[in-house]
């Protein structure tokens, strides 16, 4: 047979709390500044990540991809965005590289043809431009297998760029018709090869921009994309 036992607290005796080890303690103040260090950095991560994401939203809001970005018909089949510098090298470049691609070695030749029957020399039109240039590729056309359109940005003023441009002509009309049309306040000049069998060239220039191509409507269609 089993006695209760039972044991009677002292007067004023109170139940007293279990007091937890005092490693217990440490661990628990550890695993708390833990997750306060891993809240401020996610919230600086946060933070960093706001800041970022605005200013590459500024910059691309403020500042366009490319200067000619907005000139770029939607049937653009190719767009290369060059120096000029370059442009008097392009043909060796092609030649050492062995590079065939049609588009760009149809251009090459046109542009090569050209300075060489107007008796002109690429080092003449650096001074007259910025660096940047865009060549934009286009499908072909019946009689045009390569249409193409030269975007240049003038660095000179227009008075300069014009008397360039009459001496220019002067020389052009040594080996080329020029026939001048306007078209929506924009002069636009053929450039009509005398002999038989090459195509016409066509420019403008407006604005701060100097146009170049090898189809009437591609240059057109730009000088709308230019005014709008």
């Amino acid at each position: 047979m089993q006695i209760p036992i039972r044991i009677k607290k002292e007067a004023g005796q109170k139940n007293q709390p279990i007091s937890k080890p005092s490693n217990s303690i440490q661990n628990d103040s550890a695993l708390l500044n833990y997750k306060r260090k891993v809240r401020f950095k996610i919230w600086l991560l946060l933070i960093l990540i706001i800041i970022e994401g605005g200013l590459l939203a500024f910059l691309f809001l403020m500042k366009p991809v490319n200067p000619y970005q907005a000139l770029i018909p939607t049937q653009t089949v190719s767009t290369i965005y060059f120096n000029q510098s370059l442009l008097a090298g392009l043909a060796n470049s092609l030649k050492e590289n062995q590079y065939n691609w049609p588009p760009l070695i149809s251009f090459n030749q046109d542009l090569e043809r050209f300075f060489n029957q107007a008796d002109l020399k690429i080092g003449e039109l650096q001074p007259l431009f910025e660096d940047q240039m865009a060549l934009i590729l286009l499908p072909k056309t019946d009689g045009i297998p390569i249409r193409w359109v030269l975007i240049a940005t003038k660095r000179v003023d227009e008075g300069e760029f014009g008397f360039f441009l009459d001496q220019t002509e002067k020389k052009l009309k040594q080996n080329f018709n020029l026939v001048a049309e306007v078209y929506r306040q924009t002069d636009i000049t053929t450039i009509k090869p005398l002999n038989q069998g090459y195509q016409n060239f066509y420019f403008a220039h407006l604005k701060n921009l100097f146009l170049l191509s090898n189809d009437a409507q591609a240059l057109k269609d730009t000088v709308d994309k230019v005014l709008k």
